[in-house]
């Protein structure tokens, strides 16, 4: 638990800074009318945060992909969707502190975390409940809407995260985001970040973490079913390979 102590001495007064420069003014921006600058302006106190947190933390991340490549495509507006395996509580800022611009897919249970919250919603993210087959659908068309705004999604499509290494099976509703939306899906393969905290052993040490591009798949027509399975199946499939070499 040594993680709750980083948190309490240095995170929490990061966040606290971040709500009153970073979130307040993103809001404001949007509620005058200026959408663009609002988005911009969360967008980059979100890099700014996470990559504080990662940097704190002792993590170094390696980057195995056209990184460059993705970065422009989640500022293109084109409709895109993010995908990977969930491996940590470090997953989110990691990503974020790569200046990828995406919203994320989360659980509900965030909603009652201070600070984190906000900043879920701060860059168009979505909470989701699991346990609610019309809560959890609203949730969907609200991610798909995002996506054809030209708001990028992230999604774990494992529901969960992994504690013991092993990659589980990818439930086929996550990716009514991509195949609703029409949008290019980017798959990634993260390793190594529960060193960086979950599985943390002392407060001062260095972990190393990989993170890996694939190239971007266009989703098939939700109509076209036999489609649809193929990809998710070749998705997972190749997620769970790389994963096993990085």
């Amino acid at each position: 638990m040594l993680y709750v102590l980083w948190g309490f001495l240095f995170v929490v007064p990061a966040f606290l800074i971040s709500f009153f420069f970073g979130i307040i003014p993103g809001f404001l921006f949007r509620a005058i009318g200026l959408r663009r600058l609002g988005d911009a302006w969360s967008y980059w106190f979100a890099y700014a945060l996470s990559a504080f947190v990662i940097r704190l933390l002792g993590v170094k991340i390696h980057i195995v992909g056209d990184v460059d490549g993705v970065r422009r495509l989640s500022r293109s507006g084109k409709p895109l969707c993010f995908v990977s395996n969930h491996t940590s509580l470090l997953d989110i800022p990691a990503i974020l502190s790569l200046h990828i611009i995406t919203g994320f897919v989360a659980k509900k249970e965030l909603l009652l975390v201070p600070g984190v919250n906000v900043w879920i919603l701060a860059i168009h993210s979505v909470f989701i409940n699991r346990k609610s087959l019309k809560e959890g659908a609203k949730s969907i068309e609200k991610a798909v809407a995002n996506i054809k705004r030209g708001y990028p999604m992230y999604i774990f499509p494992e529901g969960r995260r992994s504690k013991n290494g092993v990659i589980g099976s990818f439930k086929k509703g996550s990716f009514r985001l991509a195949t609703e939306s029409q949008a290019l899906i980017v798959p990634i393969t993260i390793k190594g970040l529960r060193v960086g905290l979950e599985d943390r052993r002392k407060p001062f040490q260095h972990s190393e973490c990989w993170i890996r591009f694939g190239s971007p798949i266009q989703s098939p027509p939700r109509t076209d079913r036999d489609a649809v399975y193929d990809m998710i199946e070749s998705i997972e499939t190749g997620i769970k390979d790389i994963y096993e070499v990085l």
